[in-house]
This record gives C-alpha cells, sequence and structure tokens, in this order.
C-alpha cells in the first residue's frame, strides 16, 4: 500500500507543475498583450506599425488562453484520471 501511496505523491506533484502553467498561461498572455500595446503607443506617428503591434497585443492573449484550456488544464484532468485508474487497479492487485 506504501507504494501506492508514494506513486500517487508522484502524480499529485507532477500533476500540480502543469496545473500551475495552466493558471499562469493567461497571465503570460496579458504580459504578451502589454508589451504589443506599450510597442503600439510608441509608434503613434507611424501608421504602418499600429496594425502589426497591435495583432501582437491580441494573439499573445489569445496564445495564453489556448495553451491553458486547450493545453495544460486538460493534460493535467487526463494525468488525474489515470492516476485513479492506476492506484484502483493496484489495490484490487493488493487485496486479491
Amino acid at each position: 500500500m506504501a507504494e501506492v501511496i508514494a506513486m500517487e505523491e508522484r502524480h499529485r506533484k507532477g500533476r500540480a507543475i502543469i496545473e500551475k502553467a495552466g493558471e499562469y498561461a493567461p497571465a503570460w498572455g496579458m504580459i504578451g498583450t502589454l508589451v504589443g500595446l506599450v510597442l503600439m503607443l510608441q509608434n503613434l506617428n507611424d501608421p504602418a506599425t499600429l496594425g502589426p503591434n497591435m495583432a501582437v497585443a491580441l494573439l499573445t492573449t489569445l496564445y495564453g488562453t489556448v495553451l491553458a484550456n486547450l493545453v495544460f488544464l486538460p493534460m493535467a484532468t487526463k494525468l488525474s484520471n489515470k492516476t485513479d485508474e492506476e492506484v484502483f487497479v493496484k489495490q484490487i492487485i493488493i487485496e486479491a
């Protein structure tokens, strides 16, 4: 049983890292948005640079949201489900 508990703890630590990445990804996207807006406001005299700088601002927000909601958080959920399955199987083996 100690082996099962150790495995659960090991998996929990790995899952926690991925969950934190999912929490932080939107924040990093917002930091990218601020960088894009600063670049845009620095170059207000040149209308040709407004579009590309605004695109950077909007795309970084999109990337942060996509990474969080379509990569990191589903990955953490899948790891949690796999851990539960593995614990269940190991407990059946131990009890049998």
